[in-house]
C-alpha cells in the first residue's frame, strides 16, 4: 500500500443496522466520540446539531467530527437509527470533496445504498482477503460520494460569488495543511483569502465545520496518528514533524483530544 493511498485511507471501526434500545435510550455525550460518526434516523427524532435541539423527521441523517458533541433519541418509540463510527486521513478529505456538512441535519430520506454499504465493509472485515483495507477504503469513498451528490440535488445552486469563495477557502485550507510546521495564525490564513480575519474565521467555519485554529490542529494530529503508526519515529520526532511547539505540547493536546497519550495510541 502506497503512501498516497495511506493519506486517504478510511476505515469502518463498529457500525449498527437498526439495533435494538429500549424506549427510553438515548445519546448524549457532550464531548462526541474519538471517530467520526454517522447516523440514518428512519424513525422521528429528537436531534440537536448546529441549528439546535429539535424534532426531526424520518429520513434525517447527520456527520459528525471527531469530539463533537451528540444528542439524540426517538420520538413517539424507541430510536430507530443505522450507524457507523469511521477513521482515518480520508473521511474528512470525503467530507470537504463531496461537500458534506457536519453536525448539520440532511434531510436525505431513506438511503437504499448504506445497508449494503456497512455489509460489505463487513464482509471485507469477515474474509480478510488480500487488500482488504484498500476494498473498504473504496467502498467507503463511494459511500460519501452517494451522499454528496444526494446533497448536490438538493440543494440551491452557488451564485458566482459563493463558488469563488468556496474554492478560495479549500485552496487555503490546503495551502495551510502542506505546511503543518509553519506557526499559522488565523490573520496569516485570512490574508491569502482576501477576508478580514473575523470574516475568514466565520466563512472557514461554516464551510468545514470547525474553526480554522481546529481545523489544523485536527490535521496534525490525524498526521500524527499516522507516523506513531506507521513510522518508527519517537514522539518528540512526531511532534516537530507535525507542528507542534514542543513535545509536552503535543502530548497534552493529543491527550485532551484523542483521550490517549501518544504512547498508549501507538500500542493500541
Amino acid at each position: 500500500m502506497d503512501a498516497d493511498f495511506e493519506d486517504g485511507k478510511i476505515d469502518i471501526v463498529a457500525s449498527g443496522i437498526r439495533p435494538s434500545h429500549p424506549l427510553d435510550f438515548k445519546v448524549d455525550w457532550p464531548e462526541g466520540n474519538k471517530e467520526y460518526g454517522f447516523v440514518l434516523f428512519h424513525g422521528p427524532v429528537m436531534l440537536e446539531d448546529i441549528s439546535g435541539r429539535r424534532p426531526r423527521p424520518p429520513g434525517t441523517c447527520i456527520f459528525y467530527l471527531p469530539f463533537q458533541p451528540r444528542y439524540y433519541h426517538g420520538l413517539n418509540g424507541a430510536l430507530d437509527h443505522t450507524w457507523i463510527l469511521a477513521i482515518g486521513p480520508g473521511v474528512l478529505g470525503c467530507l470537504t470533496d463531496y461537500g458534506i456538512p457536519v453536525n448539520t441535519a440532511l434531510e436525505l430520506g431513506e438511503l437504499e445504498f448504506l445497508e449494503p454499504y456497512i455489509q460489505g465493509v463487513r464482509q471485507e472485515r469477515l474474509h480478510l482477503l488480500d487488500h482488504y483495507e484498500d476494498a473498504i477504503t473504496d467502498l467507503s469513498r463511494d459511500f460519501f460520494r452517494r451522499i454528496g451528490v444526494l446533497i448536490a440535488q438538493n440543494a440551491e445552486p452557488l451564485s458566482v460569488a459563493q463558488r469563488v469563495r468556496a474554492n478560495t477557502l479549500s485552496e487555503v485550507r490546503l495551502a495551510v495543511h502542506s505546511d503543518m510546521c509553519r506557526r499559522w495564525t488565523v490573520p496569516d490564513m485570512a490574508a491569502m483569502s482576501g477576508l478580514n480575519p473575523a470574516r475568514f474565521a466565520t466563512e472557514y467555519t461554516k464551510q468545514f465545520g470547525a474553526s480554522p485554529v481546529d481545523d489544523l490542529i485536527d490535521a496534525r494530529l490525524r498526521r500524527a496518528e499516522y507516523l506513531l503508526k506507521h513510522r518508527s519515529m519517537t514522539a518528540k520526532q512526531v511532534a516537530a514533524e507535525c507542528g507542534f511547539t514542543s513535545p509536552e505540547h503535543f502530548s497534552r493536546l493529543f491527550h485532551a483530544r484523542r483521550g490517549y497519550s501518544p504512547g498508549q495510541f501507538r500500542r493500541l
